[in-house]
């Protein structure tokens, strides 16, 4: 689950789920249990991995992105780091993962509207109380128009 933390929960993000799978491997499609394009609509990208389409009704989708390139991202797959889910207050995605173990949470995000550090600032949590990632900054990661990639 995606939790906003703070003033604002704006985030664009891809994410993968990836089972039983080794950090070189998390790429691998059989491997992947969930990837949605946030904000956006089901896409299939350069290795063959079916990122559906976002149905998440809490907070707005929003495609201002598309009228910008991304930075180190081919061409296939530039929808992936164009569109965003964003909402002033929490909101998350449900993924189905069938059985505890060990899983590879991959995230995948760029910065396609504010110029700024601070303006976006968000948690990642798990189960509703893990906090994986507190304060995620995109911009300050990587600036506006490129991607940026988290393995957890």
């Amino acid at each position: 689950m995606l939790a906003g933390g703070y003033d604002m929960a704006w985030p664009l993000f891809v994410l993968l789920l990836c089972a039983n799978a080794l950090l070189c491997r998390c790429l691998d499609k059989e491997d992947v249990i969930f990837a949605v394009n946030a904000g956006g609509d089901a896409h299939v990208d350069s290795y063959g991995i079916l990122y559906q389409r976002d149905f998440n009704r809490i907070g707005t989708e929003s495609d201002y992105g598309k009228k910008l390139s991304i930075q180190r991202v081919k061409p296939h797959d530039q929808i992936l780091y164009q569109t965003e889910r964003y909402s002033q207050t929490t909101f998350g995605y449900d993924i189905p993962v069938m059985q505890d173990g060990d899983y590879v949470m991959v995230l995948k995000f760029s910065e396609v509207y504010f110029t700024n550090s601070g303006l976006k600032v968000f948690d990642v949590v798990l189960n509703g109380q893990h906090v994986v990632v507190p304060q995620l900054d995109i911009y300050d990661k990587v600036g506006i128009r490129f991607r940026s990639r988290r393995v957890y």
